[in-house]
């Protein structure tokens, strides 16, 4: 019996081992392997391997040390002003009040619509002959002018972080919200009972039982817009002048516009080990945080 138990074990998660291997495990030993060929669609030349020519070629990049500054503040930026955010709703939306059982119904919507509407809808606020976004400040007052946000290199970037934390935020309020809710009652009575004010049961008590959550959260969140690719290709594309282009923009620039598949790859492969360490520091954490490490 216990054979052909284990038996049923396998086969039940044989399904998803198998979806695992064909669009996970295949790939990414696929990509490896590009990474140390010479495959360029432009250049019908014999695959050949050519070592860790690629890497050396990718060192030597004028173009990288300004994409990795591009993507880690990008990354930064964005779970930095996501956080902030997203604790100051998931806050709010805990105070009982008629309106927020209304508030606590829509505030997923910027969560759940998909990359390409998000991306589309900001893209169109902030166009700058018609956009509503410029319609509405100079009416204002606050500028005289309509302004170019996403074709100027100077607020390009700041473009992107802002739109992906809105979109980051309400996934960061609803965890907020979970946390605050799962506090014992208790707590909050005695510290009233002591004379503790409102900001300081936040402070000392709510703040430090949802910290490992927010741990938790927040290296989701590096791993999620590390691996973003949709918003600032279609807000930005990368520019102007390569002043919002991130290593993923960067990726496909390579491979499908320049068509240097094997660098691409390579490239690739080295944004696959940094987020490989980010993954251990996340699994780390979350056993940490359930009590199972």
């Amino acid at each position: 019996m216990r054979v052909k138990y284990r038996f049923f074990q396998y086969a039940y998660t044989t399904p998803a081992l198998l979806f695992v291997a064909i669009f996970i495990m295949i790939p990414v030993i696929y990509t490896i392997v590009l990474s140390f060929t010479n495959l360029v669609l432009t250049k019908p030349e014999p695959l050949r391997f050519v070592g860790f020519e690629n890497y050396r070629y990718l060192f030597h990049d004028s173009n990288l040390p300004l994409i990795f500054k591009n993507t880690v503040l990008y990354v930064i930026g964005s779970v930095i002003l996501a956080l902030v955010i997203g604790l100051g709703i998931g806050v709010f939306l805990n105070i009982e009040c008629k309106y927020n059982k209304f508030l606590r119904s829509i505030i997923l919507l910027p969560w759940i619509l998909p990359d390409v509407v998000v991306a589309l809808e900001w893209k169109w606020m902030l166009q700058g002959e018609m956009g509503i976004i410029n319609e509405l400040l100079t009416r204002l007052h606050i500028l005289e002018r309509y302004y170019p946000w996403i074709g100027s290199p100077k607020t390009a970037p700041l473009v992107t972080i802002v739109i992906t934390a809105w979109r980051m935020a309400p996934f960061i309020a609803l965890m907020v919200l979970a946390s605050l809710r799962a506090t014992p009652i208790e707590l909050h009575e005695s510290a009233k009972i002591d004379g503790a004010t409102s900001r300081s049961i936040f402070r000392y008590i709510d703040l430090p039982l949802m910290l490992p959550n927010l741990i938790v959260v927040t290296l989701l969140m590096i791993i999620w817009i590390f691996n973003l690719f949709t918003i600032v290709y279609l807000v930005t594309d990368g520019g102007p002048a390569f002043a919002s282009e991130i290593l993923g923009t960067y990726i496909y620039r390579i491979g499908w516009r320049s068509f240097d598949v094997s660098r691409a790859a390579a490239l690739s492969v080295l944004a696959l080990m940094f987020l490989l360490v980010l993954s251990l520091l996340y699994i780390f954490s979350f056993r940490k945080t359930i009590g199972g490490g």
